[in-house]
C-alpha cells in the first residue's frame, strides 16, 4: 500500500515537472511577450488630463499672518485610460496646504491632496505643480496711518486751494515686516477731469499689498476745492507785419499801438513780452498803392488765450517801394 502511494506520488511530481519544464523556453518567451503586450497596450491607452484646483490654506495660527505671496491653485496632470479620466473632476484631488508652525519663521510646505477613487490603474502617474510651496510666516501687528486723496487729470490752469478727507487716518494690520513701511493708505485715483469748481466724493481706500487690512472704515470722502489759475495782463504792439505784400510795395502803419489782452496761468504769461506778440495782416489781395483797413491776425508760441484785439483792424498806407520807384525812373529816362 505504502509503495502504491509513493509511486503515485512520484507520478504526480514527475508529470507536473514535464507540464513545468517541457518546452520551458517556450513557454518563457509567451510569458514576457505577454507581460509585454499588456504592458504596450496599458501605455498606448493613456491620455493626459490636467486639472487648475484650487489651494486652500488652513491652519494658520491666531496672531499669525502668510506674508508672501502664494499660489491660490496647483496644477495636477493625470496620465491614465480616457475612461478614467471622464470620471474625475478637479474638486476629487481635495488639494490643501496645512501650515502648522507655532513660531514666525520661513518653511516649506508640501501640498496635500487626495487620490481620486477612480484612479487605481497600474498605469496611473499623477503630477503635481508646485508640490512644494515656501510660506513666510509672520506676526500680525497694527498701527494707524494717515489717509491720502490720490488724484489726476486735473485741469491745465487750474490748482487745489485746498483738500478735506475723512477720516484723516485709519487703522491697519498685516505682517510686521509689511506695515513697518507703509506710511499712509491710498483712495483710489480719483479723476478731476472736467472739474472747475468745489468736488465732494466717496471714494474706496486701497491698501498697498494683498495681505494688509483695514480694520476701521474703507472708504473716505474726499473734498476738493479747485481754483483757477489764470491771469489777464494786457500787451501794446507797435509793430505790423505785412505778410505776402508785393515786392513793388511798401507799407507804413497808421493805427498803432494795437492792445492784446491774454489769459492764461501766471507762470506762462510772465513768460511773455510785447515782442514775443506777432500783429500781422495778410496783404496777397493788395494791387494798388493807397490806404488799407484790414483785421488783424495774432500769434504767440507760448500758452495762452486772447481775450481781446483793440482794435482789431489795422490801419496801413501802401506806397511804391523806394527800389521799383527808381526802377520806373530808369525805365522812363531811357524811353524819352
Amino acid at each position: 500500500m505504502t509503495k502504491q502511494i509513493l509511486k503515485k506520488n512520484k507520478a504526480i511530481r514527475t508529470s507536473l515537472k514535464d507540464r513545468v519544464f517541457k518546452n520551458f523556453r517556450i513557454k518563457l518567451i509567451c510569458f514576457f511577450l505577454a507581460l509585454f503586450s499588456y504592458v504596450f497596450i496599458g501605455i498606448i491607452q493613456r491620455d493626459e488630463q490636467s486639472f487648475i484646483c484650487n489651494l486652500e490654506v488652513n491652519g494658520v495660527k491666531d496672531g499669525f499672518v502668510i506674508s508672501n505671496s502664494i499660489p491660490t491653485s496647483v496644477k495636477i496632470t493625470v496620465n491614465d485610460r480616457k475612461s478614467i479620466l471622464s470620471k474625475i473632476s478637479k474638486d476629487d484631488f481635495n488639494v490643501k496646504l496645512t501650515v502648522d508652525a507655532e513660531k514666525a519663521g520661513h518653511y516649506n510646505y508640501n501640498v496635500l491632496w487626495s487620490i481620486p477613487k477612480s484612479v487605481h490603474s497600474f498605469f496611473s502617474t499623477i503630477q503635481v505643480v508646485p508640490d512644494i510651496i515656501p510660506v513666510h510666516l509672520e506676526r500680525v501687528v497694527e498701527k494707524s496711518v494717515p489717509t491720502n486723496a490720490n488724484y489726476y487729470n486735473l485741469e491745465s490752469n487750474y490748482s487745489i486751494k485746498e483738500i478735506s478727507i475723512v477720516p484723516q487716518y485709519v487703522r491697519i494690520a498685516g505682517p510686521e515686516s509689511y506695515i513697518n513701511g507703509i506710511t499712509f493708505i491710498d483712495t483710489e485715483r480719483i479723476s478731476l477731469r472736467g472739474e472747475f469748481e468745489s468736488v465732494k466724493r466717496d471714494i474706496p481706500l486701497v491698501p498697498p499689498y494683498p495681505n494688509i487690512r483695514i480694520l476701521s472704515r474703507n472708504t473716505a470722502t474726499v473734498s476738493f476745492s479747485i481754483i483757477s489759475d489764470k491771469i489777464t495782463r494786457n500787451f501794446e504792439c507797435n509793430k505790423l507785419l505785412f505778410k505776402n505784400l508785393d515786392s513793388e510795395f511798401s507799407a507804413v502803419f497808421k493805427n498803432a499801438p494795437i492792445y492784446v489782452s491774454l489769459t492764461g496761468n501766471k507762470q506762462s504769461l510772465a513768460e511773455i513780452s510785447s515782442s514775443d506778440i506777432i500783429i500781422s495782416v495778410d496783404c496777397s489781395s493788395i494791387k494798388s498803392v493807397g490806404d488799407y483797413r484790414m483785421p488783424v491776425d495774432v500769434s504767440f508760441m507760448k500758452n495762452a488765450e486772447i481775450v481781446s484785439i483793440n482794435p482789431n483792424v489795422a490801419v496801413f498806407t501802401v506806397s511804391y517801394s523806394t527800389a521799383s520807384k527808381t526802377e520806373a525812373d530808369i525805365h522812363e529816362n531811357k524811353n524819352n
